[in-house]
């Protein structure tokens, strides 16, 4: 019997245009860009192979406050009505807005904060993904697992959760660099891939998906 298969993709530089805290300006309607080749390569999964997808995210621009929790989902809400007019529907959404103490000292949030938790929600954290099996009525332990982002702690997502990361890097990805790519393949060299574009992403996780 074949493994059963979720698939967890990023938000923010993945599936749209990375802005820097998108709902931060009040045009941010205007802003939300979904890349093409997302919706393409949606599309090509839906055909090809049986499995659960969903969209994970860091938001710490909430506990900036940057954002609000309540307009954070209104533009989850209209996230999904731009999906919805190219015919893709993702299996569930799941946000992070908690930060680490850590991360608040770096930013100079109040450590008191409602925020800050050190549950194991945000990425690299797997606990939007461990959410998602419990919602599916998946074994994290024995579903085949594949997390695509433009970041270093969205590949560490997927090899933390027992899978594989696929780290896209496209023109306009920020965030990638060559030397944390190097770092992760020497320590998991079977668990992490670099695709050019979206389109390669799937090809390659179609391909290792038959292996």
């Amino acid at each position: 019997m074949a493994k059963q298969v979720l698939i967890g993709f990023d938000r923010d530089g993945t599936i749209i245009h990375d802005v820097r805290y998108i709902g931060k300006n009040k045009d941010w309607k205007q802003q939300m860009q979904v890349y093409p080749d997302f919706i393409e390569a949606f599309k090509l999964l839906r055909k090809n192979l049986e499995c659960k997808i969903i969209l994970a995210s860091n938001q710490a621009g909430v506990a900036r406050g940057f954002f609000s929790l309540e307009q954070m989902m209104e533009i989850d809400e209209f996230l999904k009505q731009q999906l919805a007019k190219s015919e893709v529907k993702l299996d569930s959404h799941y946000y992070c807005p908690f930060i680490t103490e850590e991360y608040a000292m770096e930013r100079k949030i109040p450590l008191n904060s409602p925020w800050i938790d050190q549950y194991r929600l945000r990425k690299p954290q797997i606990g939007m993904l461990a959410q998602a099996c419990k919602d599916f009525n998946l074994n994290l332990q024995e579903v085949q697992l594949y997390f695509i982002g433009d970041k270093k702690e969205d590949v560490l997502t997927g090899i933390n959760a027992g899978g594989k990361g696929i780290w896209v890097v496209r023109e306009d990805n920020k965030y990638f660099n060559e030397r944390d790519f190097k770092e992760i393949a020497k320590k998991h060299p079977e668990k992490i891939h670099k695709a050019q574009n979206m389109i390669d992403a799937i090809y390659f996780l179609l391909k290792d998906r038959l292996i």
